[in-house]
């Protein structure tokens, strides 16, 4: 099975060669960029896998997935997903789901199977909540929700700006 990793690989590959980038650009691109971590050989590695025994032994971490679509100028979202909707991608060694669950999942507009999406959902921005509703009482439920969680934090903004001015009057008398 292929990995996320390996499927990262082959778009990073894929974006520089149509560019016309030889490693060495990508790696200048990323250096200038503000990470000079990611090297010509740290590239090919990427792009190639290091393999032992056919499975890759270097996987891509975040903060490279971030700074190579950065520095190639495409969306995260591609090098994880593609373009193919009903590409299949694996998210674990038990879970595959196709391109688009996969980004609809990252970008917080669905769950993927066995997910808590109430869990989920109270993950998310409150900005983004209120899509998740699926009839009147539930948007309800979610705005009560929303509104306890903004309550409690203005709550503990209003405290922490009374211990604040306590502990300033404090130092200004002492």
């Amino acid at each position: 099975m292929e990995s996320v990793s390996d499927g990262v690989a082959a778009r990073v590959r894929e974006a520089r060669k149509r560019r016309g980038w030889q490693l060495a650009d990508l790696a200048q691109r990323c250096a200038d960029r503000g990470y000079p971590a990611l090297t010509e050989n740290v590239i090919e590695n990427i792009e190639h896998g290091r393999r032992r025994g056919g499975k890759r032994t270097r996987d891509i971490t975040a903060d490279e997935l971030l700074v190579l679509a950065y520095a190639l100028d495409v969306a995260p979202l591609y090098l994880v997903c593609g373009l193919d909707d009903d590409a299949e991608v694996p998210v674990t060694q038990q879970l595959t789901v196709s391109a688009l669950e996969l980004r609809n999942w990252i970008q917080g507009w669905g769950v993927l199977p066995g997910t808590d999406e109430e869990e989920y959902v109270m993950s998310l921005p409150v900005s983004m909540r209120g899509g998740y509703a699926r009839n009147v009482d539930e948007a309800l439920a979610v705005l009560d929700s929303t509104r306890e969680e903004l309550l409690a934090r203005k709550e503990l903004q209003e405290r922490m700006r009374s211990i604040r001015e306590s502990v300033m009057r404090g130092r200004s008398e002492g």
